[in-house]
C-alpha cells in the first residue's frame, strides 16, 4: 500500500468498498488451516478462508491479484459456483504455451492469445498493453472484446485498443480494497502507543465508520434520496462521534461525592502501645506524582474494550 505501517489486513470487500470480513496477519499463528496451506500454499489459504463466508451455489464472483491467484484455487471455487479471475504470475500458469510478450508485441498494443485447460474449467489470458498482463478465470476469457482508449507515449495521443472481456470484468471488480484504504486515511484514529494490538484496535474504529456511511449512502440511493442532501464522511463521522459521547455521558443520575482521603495507621512507639495514631497520605502532587488526567481515563476505556473480540465488533456495524 502507498503508506504501509506494519500489520497486514487481509480484506474480502466489494466493488463499492464495503467490507464484508477481514483476517489480521499474525504470522504462523493466523488462523488458517493447515491442509489448505500445503495443497494452496498461504496466499490460496487466505483466498479460502475468506471465501467460505460466500454462500455456495448461487454464482458470486470474486477477483484478486496476482498475488493470490493460482489454478488449483480457481478449480475449488469452481467447484463450490464461486466464479473468480484475477491476475497471475507467469511461474504459476503450469507453463502454459501462449505466445510470448515479444510475439505479442509484433501484433501490436491490444494483441492477446489464450488457451482453455483439457478439463474446460480453466482459460488463460495474455494480453498485450504496455507490457504483457497474464490472467486466469474460471468463468470469462478473451470472447465479447470491447475497445477502449489508452495513452500512447509514441503517437502522443490517445488510441484504440482491444479488451478481452476478462479485463472488463477484472477492472471493474477490483477496487473495493483501495477505495477502503483511502477512505480510512482521511479521518484516522490515531494513537501513540506502541503496543501493536493497539493499533490494531484502533485502525478498526475508522473502518467501522466507513462501512457504515458507504451502506448509508446505499440505503440514501435506495430511498431515492440526492447525493447533495446526503451525509459526507465528515459528517457522517461527527454525527457518529457526537451520539457516541451522549451515550457515554458520564452525567448520569447524582453526582458522586468526592473520595475521602486515604489513611493508614502508624504504631506508635510510647507508652501507650495499643493506640493508634491516624496520619493522612500526603496528596500526590506532594510525592512529585502527576494526578490522574482524562487521557489515562480514555486508555483504561479502550483496553475494556480490547476483551471484546474485534470481528464480533465490526460484524455489528456490518449488520446495521
Amino acid at each position: 500500500k502507498p503508506n504501509p505501517w506494519g500489520v497486514k489486513v487481509f480484506m474480502l470487500c466489494g466493488a463499492s468498498g464495503v467490507v464484508y470480513d477481514f483476517l489480521v496477519y499474525q504470522g504462523s499463528t493466523t488462523e488458517l488451516s493447515s491442509e489448505n496451506k500445503q495443497t494452496f500454499g498461504v496466499t490460496g489459504a487466505f483466498v479460502l478462508h475468506l471465501a467460505a463466508r460466500i454462500p455456495d451455489g448461487i454464482g458470486h464472483k470474486l477477483f484478486f491479484d496476482n498475488y493470490f491467484t493460482s489454478l488449483p484455487v480457481l478449480r475449488v471455487l469452481l467447484e463450490k459456483r464461486i466464479y473468480a479471475a484475477g491476475t497471475i504470475q507467469k511461474s504459476r500458469t503450469e507453463k502454459c504455451p501462449l505466445k510470448t510478450e515479444k510475439q505479442l508485441k509484433k501484433e501490436g498494443r491490444g494483441s492477446s492469445d489464450y488457451l482453455v485447460s483439457s478439463d474446460g474449467k480453466i482459460v488463460i489470458t495474455r494480453w498485450m498493453d504496455n507490457r504483457a498482463v497474464n490472467l486466469a478465470s474460471n468463468c470469462v476469457g478473451v470472447d465479447d472484446e470491447d475497445v477502449v482508449s489508452r495513452w500512447s507515449k509514441a503517437d502522443r495521443d490517445y488510441i484504440s485498443v482491444k479488451r478481452p472481456a476478462v479485463v472488463k470484468k477484472y477492472n471493474e471488480s477490483m477496487g473495493g480494497v483501495d477505495k477502503t484504504d483511502f477512505l480510512v486515511s482521511l479521518y484516522r484514529t490515531s494513537i501513540r502507543s506502541r503496543k501493536w494490538m493497539l493499533r490494531v484496535i484502533v485502525h478498526f474504529f475508522p473502518l467501522c465508520v466507513t462501512n457504515s456511511w458507504l451502506k448509508y449512502r446505499h440505503h440514501a440511493q435506495l430511498r431515492g434520496i440526492s447525493t447533495k442532501e446526503q451525509m459526507d464522511l465528515l459528517e457522517f463521522t461527527l454525527a457518529v462521534v457526537e451520539s457516541l459521547a451522549k451515550a457515554c455521558s458520564l452525567n448520569h443520575g447524582r453526582a458522586r461525592a468526592a473520595p475521602r482521603a486515604l489513611s493508614y495507621g502508624l504504631r506508635s512507639g510510647g507508652e501507650n502501645k495499643g493506640e493508634e495514631s491516624r496520619r493522612t497520605v500526603p496528596p500526590l502532587s506532594a510525592q512529585g506524582l502527576r494526578e490522574p488526567t482524562l487521557a489515562w481515563h480514555l486508555r483504561a476505556c479502550i483496553c475494556r474494550l480490547l476483551s471484546t473480540s474485534v470481528r464480533a465488533v465490526f460484524a455489528a456495524f456490518v449488520l446495521l
